[in-house]
């Protein structure tokens, strides 16, 4: 396609300038027209356009209905008004191109920023872009534009409302809309890209068949109502800052309805479609409502998206899909009212954002649902396993909040294995949350559930399984299971209702388990079993007929407790007894489930209260809360105060001092205390202050003998400085100490972890110890990982069975000695070749978890997905992808891939914002090596791929497609991307970087191959950026940095390159071209040069190089190469040459709108005296250099151009059209300078612009030259340069003459400072003036009877002989009858064989210069009377005159037509009198007898019968008979008078006068 455009536009820069060169010094010729009259009228035939045609500003040109344009190869320019009603325009030029479909032969009708057109039913074909808009264009009934590479192209300034619009066969975009586009009803097929839009489009009812992209939106508003597609690649795309609406869609075959890359405004609503894909791409905020997809392709997901900021979706339908949603990234996911139906997973949803599920259906047969690493707030849901074991969904951390989810499955009382809910390191909350059906209803590990309500029932083996995990619900119910809750692993449950139903045992603790159920009810348990058994506590109430086998177990009574504030008066309290909340009613009572052997309780009002131990089923028990008074605040001896929250979350505040007595304890619970700055705070002799989550803030806090501090849970923080004087050893935990520290004499004070990071000080004999403890785990994928390697300090330890090792150091010490810490360790865990780090900040005890997740080598036949809570994973040799899966590594993950290990994508490899590398330490992996089946793809988002060796390897089928990618660090020789010569396949890189590789950042060398790249940088890439031999190329907006050779190194590639920046190369060449033929365009760029050139271009045939900027020196180097260069700009630095174009071929170099400036040299053309390169046309060049320009054996023709510089010619010739240059010029060695001037030419007659003939004399000219045409230009040469002479020519004598006037003499400057419009005024020429004598007007003649034409003409240009005489006859129906020319002039002709009725005779008489006179005269021709009897006395009813006794009339009616007094037939002679009797029938009449004034050809038989004997000689027989015959005559004709004058006296009239037969002959 791109090589068909390449030709189109170089013919199309034939076109415009690059007019043939003539050695003869004739002027150079333009056919281009330009109308300027205001109304201008093509009508309805065909028209053969032989130029340009441009419609000025002030014109209107009008083409009426019936008209075919046959365009040539020229466009059609208007500036002012196009009007154009049923008209076709097309082009007749045969497609040079093997294959084509005809686009490009013509570059179309372009509709300026002034101009409007207004167009009806309009066909448009085989154009570039068949409709280039600036201006305001109307399409009004239907336009039909095929085989074109553009349709419409609308610039900014353009608007364009269209209705019925139909395009086919489109190379390029059938739409490109940069200004406003509106459109009712189009149907758009066989297009690369339908409407491409970048500005303002409204649409309705449109239509897209068998098309690449359908609607691509990259900017501005679309609206879209009504949208059909059908075989289509990508539906709809909706790029960042566009804001596109799209309603109403029926699709089939849709491959992709939505490529949502960069989409952050897109709303798509009401639609029924099929295909293979719904929606892909990174997605900031999109809306999708009523939508229906059916997928058709099982190999992909139907909605895949990276959200990162609100993606919604509302009423989704999803049929028949492999993959439901893939949703991952920061932003929230919305899915409401939706039908998700697959066959693999309704739902996978990882990342960090936050997934939304309301009111919608979930069903898979696999899977319904994993989620790992984000939160989800679910509401209303169904979740459905159709048949599999699940889990059918699998949580992997994250936060979430579940209310009314409903997780199911039909049961099945074969199932021993499927499972609900499998969840791992998260958190759920929940108002209802059911499982029913699956054999394990839920699995938790490391995780905690809180619900109000919790149903697990109908299955086979545990309705939930707790591992190292936690439960808490108001009400859970059980069924139908083996055990109904299972915990393990310091589990927990707490329950406040609990019916297990139907189990054979309802609880099974194990590994020091705990359970809590304040009313369990345990329902038809098996006969032979317990009601709850193993390893653990559990603590019950509720029936006593419970029966229990635990290691502890308690019974909890109801028992009834009274709460009263200091003075003895009931409070609300809250009482918190194993863990179970009872509050107050207003008499101060409430129901604590307490053990009869006693239960330590909370007991709290408004934040403050007391620890106290109450009794299970002991009546009178009453808690007296003390609270926290004005003033001083003594704790009682022996007494335990608790502060907790306080409602409002405001912390404790006390305005006095606090005094510990003996034994006393303060706890602080979630809480934080503030002392007043004027009060201490003192712990006495042997006080306690405890904290689970407590903060004590004082000025002053003192300790003395025994006195300390203990930590619970989540710990005590002390902000207050601490006088601390003891008598023995102190030993404390966890404390976390934020101001300074004093230690007595001989105190000694241990703490193992905690914090104590501000001023210590010790008296004499005093000592500080921080002891931080580590405790380390490695797990891989949850599981433990025995005999790891962990190094700490110099110590190294091995992790245990429960992959688990532990390492203490002294973080600090303070004694006399002074302070010495400890400071940051490095804690390293090795595994294989696999190393992993952590850095410890010895200050604190804390914990680590290495995850050392594996995975496999070898083959992996089903789908595996790397997620982020397992990370880092480990590879320790190859791995190969199957055909029929695929290796997902989901956000967050790191994949760390063994020396040379390799991953063979012969299915799917997906990555997310993940980071791929070797194990380190210099190592390099082997790389992504892509050689599959057509279908294999690597697909990377947001991934770091780094230290791989080559980090990809594209060597069969398979397409690679990356965004938001940093490809890194290759090694030696190997290139980041190797693409070899057997790749099949599409590479594409969007958003992406590529640097530090071994010998190049990409390499290709397959001619099947596509290279896709789009925003790419290039740094470091230590050979070229991208060497690409033979490949197919699209590269938009690449950078290119510090770190090359060569920028773009090419090679016989096709495609197009755009967008090109290199604002810090340092290279030798920026960019090389080399060995392309045609089918490449480079484009849009901006290019520092590098050592060598910016870009060099070297035996490349029909490239175009087209709005470039060059900075440096040197800029382009054009050498054995055609090409075409369009707006081209150099700037150098004042040094070297700016433009080379040197050994051309036999194609010419085209270069329109190149500007140079600040080089030696500006433009050089160089060839050897023994090559022909061809002409080098340039328009439009300016040059502002030392010297401007420099020819060696290379022709050139330059036109509209400004040389500020010295011009050098050697050995050729250059001819400068409408061009200014420098005065100083070096012409050596047969080099020849000529200069041009073009004049556009035009005649006016009465003030209107008329069709002329021109004749042009100069003295350069060898002999005159004669143009023709409405509008001329015409390049005329006024001056010749040479070595030894030069020559000039200042005036034009020019004659004109039209047909319509007298010729004009007259003359015009040349040179381009002349007026370039020459506007000739003519004399008008009068037409011939002719007359006709003869026939004068309602002359008549007899039928067969010739007409003599006499006439005269004369006129005052054209001698009589030369003017052309022509006539025509037209009937009473103005009918033409018939018509001829004159062969020479006279004053005389005839019109014969005029059959009988009333006529008009034209006569036409035309002079020399096709100016014509008219003369009409009527006539009439009669009906044939041979015998003249045709009289005013003979009756036009009887056709009989009764005056002279004869029948009458024109020969049709009269009996005897000659009148010789036989009957027409009994006369062989008919019509002639002399004759009527041949007995021998031998054509000689027997007798010829004339009457009076007649005379006959005929001649006398001499042999009547024919007996061969003479009539004289015969005898007298013959005279008696013929006696007898006459006198029989005689007889009858007396009888036919008689009864004819006895008719005529019956009717009673006479004959009618002539006067009447003239009437009735009218």
């Amino acid at each position: 396609m791109v090589q068909t455009l390449a030709h189109a536009m170089r013919s199309r820069a034939v076109a415009l300038f690059a007019l043939l060169l003539v050695t003869s010094l004739a002027p150079l010729v333009s056919s281009d027209v330009t109308i300027t009259a205001s109304d201008t009228t093509w009508n309805g035939v065909n028209r053969v356009l032989d130029g340009n045609v441009t419609v000025s500003t002030t014109s209107t040109l009008t083409i009426e209905p019936g008209a075919v344009i046959d365009t040539g190869e020229y466009w059609i320019q208007i500036d002012g008004s196009l009007i154009a009603t049923d008209v076709e325009f097309m082009s007749s030029i045969t497609p040079t191109s093997q294959g084509s479909t005809g686009a490009g032969l013509w570059p179309g009708i372009i509709v300026s920023s002034t101009a409007d057109a207004v167009l009806t039913n309009i066909t448009i074909r085989g154009a570039e872009s068949a409709l280039a808009v600036h201006g305001d264009v109307t399409i009004h009934e239907e336009i039909l534009i095929t085989n074109s590479y553009i349709g419409i192209d609308i610039h900014p300034s353009g608007t364009v409302t269209a209705e019925n619009v139909t395009m086919d066969t489109i190379d390029i975009q059938a739409v490109n809309n940069e200004g406003q586009f509106t459109v009712t009803t189009g149907t758009f097929t066989n297009a690369a890209t339908g409407i491409h839009s970048s500005n303002h489009l409204t649409a309705s009812d449109i239509t897209f068949n068998q098309t690449g992209f359908a609607l691509d939106i990259v900017a501005g508003d679309a609206t879209i109502t009504g949208l059909g597609l059908d075989t289509v690649s990508v539906g709809i795309g909706s790029d960042s800052g566009a804001t596109t609406s799209v309603n109403s869609i029926f699709g089939q075959s849709v491959t992709l309805l939505i490529d949502g890359s960069g989409t952050d405004d897109l709303t798509v609503s009401n639609a029924l479609l099929s295909g293979d894909r719904l929606l892909w791409g990174a997605v900031e905020s999109i809306y999708l409502s009523d939508i229906d997809f059916t997928q058709q392709s099982l190999d992909r997901t139907a909605i895949d998206i990276r959200c990162t900021l609100d993606c919604n979706f509302d009423d989704i339908t999803l049929l028949q899909t492999e993959i439901g949603f893939d949703i991952d990234g920061p932003g929230a996911t919305e899915i409401m009212n939706s039908n998700i139906d697959s066959t693999n997973i309704a739902l996978r949803g990882s990342g960090d954002g936050l997934l939304i599920l309301k009111e919608s259906n979930f069903t898979s047969q696999e899977k319904v649902m994993t989620l790992s690493g984000l939160d989800t707030e679910i509401t209303g849901t169904n979740a459905e396993l159709s048949q599999g074991d699940g889990p059918a969904i699998k949580v992997l951390e994250g936060q979430h909040v579940w209310n009314e989810f409903n997780v199911e499955k039909a049961y099945s009382s074969s199932d021993v294995t499927s499972v609900g809910i499998d969840a791992w390191y998260t958190s759920i909350q929940s108002t209802d949350l059911t499982t029913n059906g699956y054999s394990t209803g839920a699995i938790f590990e490391d995780s905690t559930l809180t619900a109000e309500t919790g149903i697990f029932i109908n299955g086979k083996t545990t309705g939930i399984y707790g591992i190292q995990s936690t439960f808490t619900f108001e009400d859970l119910s059980t069924s139908t299971q083996q055990y109904g809750v299972r915990l393990a692993d310091e589990s927990h449950l707490q329950t406040s209702t609990w019916t297990a139903n139907l189990h054979n045992t309802p609880l099974l603790l194990e590994q020091d388990s705990t359970a809590h159920a304040r009313t369990f009810t345990p329902q038809n348990t098996a006969q032979s079993s317990s009601d709850a058994v193993g390893d653990g506590t559990f603590l019950y109430g509720g029936p006593t007929t419970s029966t229990v086998s635990t290691t502890a177990s308690g019974y909890l009574y109801e028992t009834y407790v009274s709460f009263t504030d200091i003075n003895n008066q009931p409070i609300q309290a809250e009482a918190y007894a194993h863990n179970f909340l009872s509050i107050g009613d207003t008499n101060g009572v409430a129901s604590l489930p307490l053990l009869s052997t006693g239960s330590m309780v909370d007991v709290l009002y408004q934040g403050a209260g007391v620890r106290a131990e109450l009794i299970g089923n002991q009546a009178g028990q009453s808690v007296q809360i003390i609270t926290v008074p004005q003033g001083d605040w003594n704790l009682p001896s022996s007494s335990t105060i608790v502060l907790g929250a306080k409602p409002d979350g405001s912390p404790h505040m006390l305005n006095g001092n606090l005094n510990f007595a003996t034994n006393s304890q303060l706890k602080l619970i979630d809480t934080t205390l503030i002392v007043d700055s004027s009060s201490a705070v003192d712990l006495g002799a042997s006080g306690t202050l405890t904290g689970d989550g407590g903060i004590l803030n004082a000025t002053s806090l003192s300790l003395n003998v025994q006195s300390t501090f203990t930590s619970e849970g989540n710990g005590l923080e002390i902000q207050s400085p601490i006088s601390w004087s003891c008598s023995s050893a102190q030993s404390i935990s966890n404390i976390r100490f934020t101001s300074s520290l004093s230690i007595g004499a001989l105190c000694e004070v241990e703490m193992t972890g905690g914090e104590a990071n501000q001023q210590i000080t010790v008296g004499t004999g005093g000592s500080f110890s921080l002891f931080s403890i580590l405790d380390i785990s490695v797990l891989d994928k949850g599981t433990p990982v025995e005999g790891a390697t962990i190094i700490v300090d110099g110590q190294t330890v091995s992790t245990d069975a429960l992959g688990e090792a532990t390492a203490q150091t002294t973080a600090r010490t303070v004694d006399s000695q002074g302070d010495v810490q400890g400071g940051t360790k490095t804690v390293t865990m090795q595994i294989q070749s696999f190393t992993e780090f952590f850095a410890w900040d010895t200050k604190r005890s804390t914990s680590h978890t290495f995850m050392a997740s594996t995975v496999p080598t070898g083959t992996i036949s089903s789908w595996l997905v790397l997620e982020k809570s397992w990370s880092p994973y480990r590879l320790e040799g190859d791995l190969t992808i199957a055909s029929t899966t695929k290796l997902t590594v989901n956000d967050g993950v790191e994949l760390r891939i063994a020396s040379q290990a390799v991953i063979d994508v012969q299915g799917v490899f997906e990555a997310g914002s993940a980071t791929i590398s070797s194990t380190g330490f210099g190592a390099r992996w082997g790389g992504l090596l892509l050689d599959g089946i057509v279908g294999s793809r690597v697909q990377l988002s947001g991934t770091q791929l780094v230290e791989g060796s080559p980090l990809l390897t594209v060597s069969g089928y398979g397409d690679m497609v990356a965004e938001n990618v940093n490809f890194a660090r290759s090694a030696g020789a190997d290139p980041l991307i190797s693409i070899t010569q057997s790749a099949q396949g599409t590479v594409s890189l969007t958003n992406s970087h590529l640097r530090d590789a071994g010998t190049m950042c990409i390499q290709s060398q397959s001619p099947d191959a596509k290279i896709v790249l789009e925003s790419v940088e290039f740094t470091d890439c230590n050979g070229d950026a991208a060497w690409v031999r033979l490949s197919d190329v699209d590269v938009n907006n690449v950078t290119i940095n510090e770190g090359m050779e060569d920028g773009l190194a090419l090679i016989g590639v096709t495609g197009q390159v755009s967008g090109v920046k290199t604002p810090s190369f340092v290279g030798d060449s920026t960019v090389r071209l080399e060995s392309i033929d045609g089918d490449f365009i480079l484009q849009d760029s901006q290019i520092s040069a590098g050592s060598e050139v910016g870009l060099i271009a070297f035996n490349c045939e029909d490239i175009v190089l087209r709005n470039l900027e060059f900075s440096g020196a040197p800029a382009v180097d054009i050498d054995e190469t055609s090409a075409q260069l369009e707006q081209i700009s150099a700037h150098g630095n004042g040094v070297g040459t700016g433009v080379t174009i040197r050994h051309g071929k036999a194609a010419s170099v085209m270069v329109s709108d190149l500007s140079i400036t600040n080089y030696s040299v500006g433009l050089r053309l160089h060839a050897h005296d023994f090559e022909e390169p061809g002409i080098a046309y340039i328009q439009n060049l300016s040059i502002d250099a030392s010297d401007a320009l420099s020819v060696e054996y290379y022709d050139a023709q330059i036109s509209d151009s400004q040389l500020v510089g010295s011009i050098s010619v050697a050995g050729s010739t250059i001819n400068m059209i409408d061009s200014f240059i420098g005065t100083t010029n070096s012409l050596s060695e047969d080099g020849i300078l000529n200069e041009w001037s073009t004049h556009s030419l035009s005649a006016m007659l009465n003030g209107v612009v008329v069709e002329a003939t021109y004749v042009i004399t100069t003295e350069l000219l060898d002999e005159p030259s004669t143009y023709n045409g409405q509008f001329v230009d015409v390049i005329l040469q006024y001056s010749k340069h040479t070595e030894t002479q030069s020559q000039s020519s200042t005036t034009a004598a020019i004659e004109t003459n039209s047909a319509m006037s007298l010729v004009n003499s007259s003359s015009f400057e040349l040179g381009n400072s002349m007026n370039q419009q020459v506007v000739i005024s003519l004399s008008p020429n009068a037409a011939p003036i002719s007359s006709v004598s003869s026939p004068y007007s309602g002359q008549r003649f007899m039928e067969t009877t010739p007409i003599e034409v006499i006439y005269t003409v004369s006129d005052d240009t054209t001698p009589l002989a030369n003017i052309v005489v022509s006539w025509k006859v037209f009937d009473a129906q103005s009918q033409l009858v018939s018509e001829g020319v004159l062969m020479e002039t006279g004053i005389a002709f005839n019109v014969t064989n005029i059959e009988p009725g009333l006529y008009v005779l034209q006569v036409i008489s035309t002079d020399e210069l096709n100016l014509f006179s008219t003369v009409e005269v009527d006539f009439e021709v009669t009906l044939l009377d041979t015998d003249g009897d045709w009289i005013s006395t003979c009756s036009s009813d009887t056709w009989f005159d009764a005056a002279n006794g004869l029948q009458c009339g024109p020969d049709i009616y009269d009996p005897d037509d000659d009148n010789d007094g036989r009957l027409d037939e009994n006369d062989v002679w008919p019509t002639d009198a002399c004759a009527w009797m041949d007995t021998d029938d031998d054509g000689q009449p027997d007798r010829i007898e004339c009457p009076e004034g007649k005379t006959t050809m005929l001649f006398e038989d001499q042999d009547d019968d024919g007996d061969g004997t003479p009539d004289e000689l015969e005898g007298k027989a013959s005279s008696k008979s013929e006696d007898q015959s006459t006198g029989l005559l005689l007889i009858g004709g007396i009888i036919v008078i008689v009864l004819i004058i006895f008719f005529v006296r019956t009717r009673g009239k006479g004959p009618k006068s002539l006067g009447e037969i003239d009437e009735r002959m009218l």
